[in-house]
């Protein structure tokens, strides 16, 4: 195998505050990410097995490692993103108060619904990037074409949420 084709294998990670090479990752072909991509839901089934508990309990897991390596995933963030020290630091500690907040309330967000109670609403969503106003470009254009909706689905207010949002069949 040629030189030219070995560095392809992996790619450099670089820190962009000085450019130098923090660490590398391999470089899958897009063939193998698609393989990957179609196994992630083949995992599903055991995960929603174990129930909201079980999965906090993992979740819980997880939160306690990364409070057992702040120093390092810090160390990685900063050397692979720029960032201050500080700036570093809040990442981790971010991610376990959000893995507490979820692994928490997860039994009570996933708990069967009162759906007699429930609106579902169609919106556009996505953000700037999706919406065509951001890197694609394209104006009302990009927001028609890259614009998807997806639904909402919100508690209806004791006021009735029917009058704020008219379905097609109101229309």
């Amino acid at each position: 195998m040629s030189e030219s084709k070995a560095r392809n294998l992996f790619i450099a990670v670089r820190n962009p505050a000085d450019n130098r090479v923090v660490g590398e990752i391999r470089n899958e072909a897009p063939e193998a990410v698609a393989v990957t991509a179609r196994e992630l839901p083949l995992f599903q089934p055991e995960w929603e097995a174990i129930g909201p508990k079980g999965r906090g309990a993992s979740l819980l897991k997880f939160q306690d490692w990364v409070s057992d390596n702040i120093a390092h995933i810090a160390d990685v963030i900063q050397s692979q993103s720029g960032k201050t020290r500080a700036e570093a630091l809040t990442e981790p500690a971010g991610v376990a108060g959000f893995v507490n907040y979820w692994a928490g309330n997860a039994a009570k967000f996933l708990a069967d619904a009162d759906l007699d109670n429930i609106s579902a609403h169609a919106v556009p969503m996505g953000g700037r990037k999706q919406s065509g106003i951001g890197s694609r470009g394209g104006g009302a254009d990009g927001i028609r074409k890259y614009c998807r909706p997806q639904a909402i689905i919100s508690p209806r207010t004791p006021t009735g949420s029917r009058e704020l949002v008219k379905s097609k069949s109101d229309a």
